[in-house]
């Protein structure tokens, strides 16, 4: 195979992976992946170089949010073992500079805000997993109870037997497989025979307390929801991105991943650390 043909595979498949990382990362509030919510804008590989710009719904975006989604892009991209340099930007936001210049020089948010920021990300971080872990699992019970599932029987499940279920279709799989993911996030137990449906904090729930439980649930889901569909739709406005009903996988291959990214087989002189 000529060179040339080899360093263009070599350069889909690099192009490839950095894609699936950036699906790793979500927004924290949203719980969702922030290629599916159109923030990522731009995608560079340079060599072993790789630049990552991204965007957020407002130009008053909460500064905290946005370093979240910045550090783990950064975080996630590194990860790979060819990656030895990755430079991510915000863009169009009210501390674009400041937050970019952060997680270039690999500053914590403290150290990115002195004087302003009053402590580290690791407490709302842990906030919005719990609200994640609700969610996902309310979206995991309306699936089981439209396939019949009683409240007797839901918490009883094992989480063996949850793993065992089949007949639940694409769907279904999915929402377990996140559900699942998102307690092994909270140190929860992910298989075995303990109870699949537990609190965020491990405790179980008795069948009397059940349907006010998944009241709770409800209540967050629809607020993470509706929360989605703003940003979702304050983002299209702002920059005209595809409604995400089908036609938006269509539209990325125009607008997005495939014209923005670029195969250079050695990074620019004037690439930043």
């Amino acid at each position: 195979m000529p060179l040339t043909r080899l360093a263009e595979d070599e350069g889909s498949e690099r192009v490839s992976a950095v894609w699936l990382r950036l699906g790793m990362v979500c927004d924290p509030e949203l719980d969702e992946p922030i290629t599916d919510l159109g923030f990522v804008d731009q995608v560079r590989i340079d060599g072993n170089e790789v630049a990552v710009s991204f965007r957020l719904p407002t130009y008053w975006c909460a500064p905290n949010f946005a370093f979240i989604i910045a550090s783990d892009i950064h975080e996630r991209v590194a990860e790979l073992s060819w990656v030895e340099r990755v430079q991510v930007r915000l863009r169009d936001h009210c501390v674009e500079e400041a937050i970019t210049n952060g997680i270039t020089l690999g500053r914590s948010f403290e150290e990115t805000f002195p004087g302003e920021a009053t402590g580290d990300l690791t407490h709302i971080r842990a906030v919005f997993r719990r609200k994640a872990f609700m969610t996902r699992q309310e979206q995991l019970l309306s699936c089981l109870r439209g396939s019949g599932w009683s409240a007797d029987s839901l918490v009883c499940l094992t989480i063996q037997e949850l793993c065992d279920l089949t007949g639940l279709g694409p769907d279904g799989n999915r929402l377990r497989d996140r559900y699942l993911a998102v307690r092994l996030e909270l140190t929860l137990p992910s298989k075995g025979n303990q109870r699949a449906i537990t609190t965020a904090e491990g405790a179980t729930i008795a069948v009397e307390a059940f349907e006010a439980y998944v009241r709770t649930l409800r209540s967050c889901r629809m607020n993470m929801e509706i929360n989605t569909h703003f940003c979702r739709g304050l983002l299209r406005v702002r920059y005209a991105v595809p409604d995400p009903d089908g036609s938006q996988q269509a539209a990325a291959s125009e607008h997005g991943p495939v014209a923005r990214l670029e195969w250079h087989k050695s990074p620019p002189a004037d690439s930043v650390s």
